[in-house]
């Protein structure tokens, strides 16, 4: 790859050098120039006003209010969302005691025919025995 190379006059370069140079100088010199002014919105200057202590404490009151607003709000919302929680789990307990309320009587059931099988196995080897014994 070939560099590139401008073939002009060493005074063109240095000329063109001289002008870029001036006017990065002056940019520079009308920014630093330049007075940092608010603007507002439209990029107007905005006029300075003057705020006596009542006016300045009623703005932080109301800063102060809109603050307690927010926290409320959210409160309201952290709120509803426990008592939906609650709902839910309440329900899910419900249906929890159900199924343990029928898993006792499940077991309750095989335990009792569990002691059925094992009186008549009792029973039949007693029966055997007899059999047995003559």
């Amino acid at each position: 790859m070939r560099p590139l190379v401008w073939s002009g006059s060493a005074a063109a370069i240095a000329a063109l050098l001289a002008a870029v140079a001036l006017l990065c100088s002056g940019a520079a010199v009308a920014a630093a120039a330049a007075p940092d002014v608010p603007v507002d919105d439209r990029g107007r200057p905005r006029e300075k006003v003057t705020q006596n202590p009542a006016q300045v404490r009623a703005g932080i009151a109301y800063r102060e209010l809109e603050e307690a607003r927010f926290q409320a709000k959210l409160a309201d919302q952290d709120f509803l969302n426990a008592g939906e929680a609650h709902a839910a789990a309440a329900k899910a307990l419900e249906a929890s005691k159900r199924e343990l309320d029928a898993a006792q009587k499940a077991r309750d059931s095989a335990r009792e025919r569990m002691r059925a099988a094992e009186k008549r196995y009792e029973a039949e080897l007693d029966q055997a025995g007899q059999i047995r014994g003559r």
